[in-house]
């Protein structure tokens, strides 16, 4: 670029993939020719989409986690807590896009620990799968009854888990979108 009294200016373009649960917060610096740093913050949501959907994996069956991360890593960043205190409390600071809990979880149940995070306004609306290799009908009535919006037996089939979470976590964006529009706000009546 040739500025108006005739020098060259060199405009540079730098990608930075951002990793951070919360990409708002990602910033790059950069040497301008004036020779000092500027701060720019910058929002990379509609460019690196891996950055923006997080999944947390709480389970302390360490072959859960390892095969979930092999399935979903190139879609989701992925988090995972060895047991349900470690994995509230990552909840708790910075909720995830979607949620998968091993049953046997440690410390409290998997059970408890969805009751726990469904019956949080801050978290109610994290869509949450708890995986078990109880396959009762019992067992899937209690999950379901604990707030859980899917419940999967293991083994399971990775093409179905995968379809799941994408169509939770695209339901969870839908559902933002509505509520944060002005359709939300419109009574509809006769159809």
């Amino acid at each position: 670029m040739v500025s108006d009294n005739g020098s060259i200016h060199y405009l540079y373009v730098i990608r930075i993939k951002c990793y951070h649960w919360n990409t708002s917060l990602c910033q790059a610096k950069i040497r301008t020719e004036n020779v000092y740093w500027q701060t720019i913050s910058t929002n990379f949501k509609s460019e690196y989409p891996k950055a923006e959907i997080t999944v947390l994996i709480i389970s302390s069956n360490k072959g859960i986690p390892d095969t979930l991360k092999n399935m979903l890593s190139d879609e989701y960043t992925i988090f995972t807590a060895p047991n349900s205190e470690e994995g509230l409390s990552m909840v708790k600071q910075e909720p995830p896009n979607l949620i998968i809990i091993d049953i046997t979880v440690p410390n409290i149940n998997g059970i408890i620990l969805t009751e726990q995070i469904k019956n949080n306004k801050y978290t109610v609306h994290i869509p949450l799968i708890v995986l078990s290799d109880q396959n009762t009908t019992d067992e899937k009535i209690k999950a379901i009854e604990s707030g859980a919006d899917a419940y999967i037996s293991t083994p399971f089939n990775n093409e179905y888990l995968r379809v799941l979470v994408k169509q939770l976590i695209k339901r969870q964006k839908d559902l933002k979108q509505y509520y944060t529009s002005s359709a939300s706000a419109f009574d509809f009546s006769h159809g």
